[in-house]
């Protein structure tokens, strides 16, 4: 086992991970693996192949306390989500050093997750968003939450906006999605649109000049500046002069501008930002989706999951708080009786000759047809794998994994040695995983075999 300093493998990851991950995570990691390192090696240079699980145990127990951070800051005790964000961070770590060879120990042998409260988020209502918009009264903030409300983007994506993106002609906004790292073109509505000439209107002429494609669509602004003057008594004066927009330097802290809406309206603002006028807008354009008949929950859902730029719709349900499921439940129980017959007024009925007669028939039927279900479900699996059809979901792995761990165990090495050549290959299993193991590359290289089998037993039928 090399001696590789914690310092140099923090490091090393953070450069490994640069190369895959956004500038955000990245630096959401440095901050989390540097406090840990520092707080660790408590200033000295401590060996990875020294690192103990117990290190790691003590740094999580003194971040459930009142603590001073390496800045000497006094810091209150973390909250199940920060927990459970630096386990995240801490286990990925981990896991790149075990690989490479620079720990063998479980550092988190002794550190779990924590069960986090799924609360409900504030989701403002159609007329409060309007009230915010109409109380904002700063040209920039106005038409950053309109950017909000009208194209459901992230902060940061609305920060980067430039003016040549916005086409107003054929009513497009080119938006680049952080998250997913491709470009949309969104549609712009007439809101935002009016939104939009009236700002770019002011804009210019804060500026005093004609906007260029280049410049930020929503740029910071300068804060106040003063400037000295010679009166004609030949006293000075201090006097401000009116701030302006800096177009090369885009809006921060957007989180505020939001926060000055909701408190407008009478809206908690502990933890809100832009993502809160984003979670309303989606839940409100999916309630006005979801009314249709036609279109029904399935339908509303995927059209929101694109306008939020998600990847799947479990994401997007989860996001908005709502389900096909319990969407139902609602529909089903909102203002209606519950316990509508009661479960009494059932027994009574069965327990007249009647009632016991219906009774016995419905438990036929229904043993009846248990079975007849069973019989035809074995009858048609039968036929297919007795026409070479493969049973069970398909095969994931590449077949050129599969051979070549054919290859490496023809060549005589063991399953732990050809799953460790795979490790070092870095080459993802079935699952996009980065472990292999001795049982998984023997699992992987009997499906393929059997694949085969089945291949060359139905071609010679």
């Amino acid at each position: 086992m090399s001696a590789v300093p914690l310092s140099q493998a923090v490091t090393e990851y953070l450069a490994a991970r640069a190369a895959r991950q956004s500038p955000a995570t990245v630096k959401n990691e440095s901050h989390v693996l540097t406090r840990f390192a520092a707080t660790v090696a408590k200033g000295r240079e401590i060996q990875m192949r020294n690192l103990t699980a117990e290190h790691v145990e003590s740094w999580f127990v003194i971040l459930l306390q009142p603590h001073t951070d390496r800045s000497g800051v006094s810091r209150p005790p973390i909250q199940a989500t920060t927990w459970n964000n630096y386990f995240a961070r801490i286990k990925s770590f981990a896991a790149y050093c075990a690989r490479r060879g620079w720990t063998r120990a479980d550092l988190l042998a002794y550190v779990h997750p924590l069960k986090v409260t799924s609360k409900v988020r504030q989701q403002p209502s159609v007329d409060p968003l309007l009230a915010m918009l109409k109380n904002t009264t700063e040209p920039r903030d106005r038409a950053v939450l309109a950017c909000a409300m009208n194209t459901g983007m992230r902060a940061g994506e609305i920060a980067m906006l430039r003016v040549g993106k916005v086409d107003l002609d054929t009513l497009t906004l080119r938006v680049n999605v952080s998250k997913s790292k491709i470009e949309d073109d969104m549609p712009i509505t007439s809101d935002l649109a009016s939104e939009l000439h009236i700002w770019l209107a002011a804009y210019a002429k804060s500026i005093e000049r004609p906007l260029l494609p280049t410049d930020l669509l929503l740029p910071a602004r300068t804060g106040p500046r003063y400037r000295w003057r010679t009166l004609p008594n030949g006293a000075k004066e201090k006097y401000q002069i009116a701030s302006t927009y800096v177009p090369h330097r885009p809006v921060t802290k957007l989180h505020r501008i939001a926060q000055a809406g909701l408190r407008s309206v009478g809206l908690a603002t502990r933890h809100e930002g832009i993502h809160t006028v984003r979670r309303a807008v989606a839940r409100a354009y999916y309630d006005s989706l979801a009314v249709d008949p036609k279109r029904g929950h399935d339908e509303a859902i995927r059209v929101v999951m694109t306008l939020l730029h998600h990847t799947n719709v479990s994401t997007t349900e989860h996001y908005l708080g709502v389900s096909g499921e319990r969407r139902a439940r609602d529909e089903s129980l909102r203002g209606r009786s519950f316990l509508v017959p009661s479960t009494n007024q059932i027994a009574a009925r069965l327990s007249t000759p009647a009632g016991e007669f219906l009774a016995s028939v419905m438990a036929s039927a229904a043993q009846w047809e248990r079975r007849i279900i069973g019989q035809r479900t074995r009858e048609a699996m039968a036929a297919k794998k007795a026409a070479g059809v493969r049973l069970g979901p398909p095969r994931r792995l590449p077949d050129h994994v599969a051979e070549r761990i054919i290859d490496l165990r023809s060549s005589g090495l063991s399953w732990a040695r050809v799953a460790g050549t795979l490790n070092e290959s870095e080459v993802p299993t079935a699952l996009a995983g980065r472990q292999w193991y001795p049982s998984t590359a023997r699992n992987a290289a009997l499906a393929y075999e059997r694949d085969m089998v089945r291949t060359t037993g139905s071609s010679e039928r």
